[in-house]
């Protein structure tokens, strides 16, 4: 893989920052689906509008992103605003340790090198958003459960566009989270890949992150 195609790779990557909303919001299986589905639908519309020429997956990113920076300023105190960027960041979380590890584990490739590095990488900021919503390992186990078949259906198209873009087939961009899991994580930590929602998720909590560890 020439380095070009690690570019493309990174660039390409979708953060689906929206859809976990509804899972927090709504501790209901049809609920919670219908309107992720509903609002995953109409990211993808706005983005072929607003991005006609650019990839899909690129599209929805920007769309996604926008729109997650949108809800976190109508937020009105700093703590609903924390707990906005915590639904955002399990949205980030899930889709790359556990949708994408499923995904790639059915074509036949086993990608735990990557999200063994990715939870490493953003681990202050899982402890954090876990903090944030008091949830426990079950119940971000069950908000997984609740958005499972959208975040499936993006990481499919994601994946079908990193296959794209890099001239691959879509069990070697699976591959590829193998090969270069360093270089893929390295440029996927949140604060890199929403820094909006890194600074409200993680603002005046820092010097806590000692005791978040000890309470894990």
């Amino acid at each position: 893989m020439k380095p070009k195609g690690i570019v493309l790779l990174v660039l390409s990557l979708l953060v689906m920052f929206c859809t976990v909303y509804y899972g927090a919001a709504y501790y209901d299986k049809y609920l919670a689906s219908k309107m992720a589905g509903e609002l995953l639908d109409t990211i993808k519309e706005e983005a072929r509008e607003s991005y006609p020429d650019e990839l899909e997956m690129a599209a929805m990113k920007k769309v996604a992103i926008s729109r997650s920076e949108d809800d976190l300023n109508n937020q009105k105190t700093f703590e609903d605003k924390r707990k906005k960027a915590a639904d955002i960041f399990f949205g980030f979380y899930l889709i790359n340790v556990k949708s994408r590890v499923e995904y790639c584990l059915d074509l036949g490739v086993n990608i735990a090198p990557f999200s063994s590095l990715f939870k490493k990488s953003n681990w202050n900021e899982y402890l954090i958003a876990k903090e944030a919503r008091a949830y426990n390992s079950s119940d971000i186990e069950e908000l997984y459960q609740l958005l499972e078949p959208q975040m499936m259906e993006v990481v499919g198209v994601d994946m079908k566009g990193i296959a794209s873009e890099n001239g691959l087939s879509v069990t070697e961009s699976c591959q590829l989270f193998v090969d270069y899991a360093p270089r893929v994580v390295s440029q996927m930590h949140i604060s890199a890949m929403n820094p909006a929602v890194y600074k409200a998720l993680t603002y005046n909590v820092k010097n806590d992150l000692e005791i978040l560890k000890e309470t894990k």
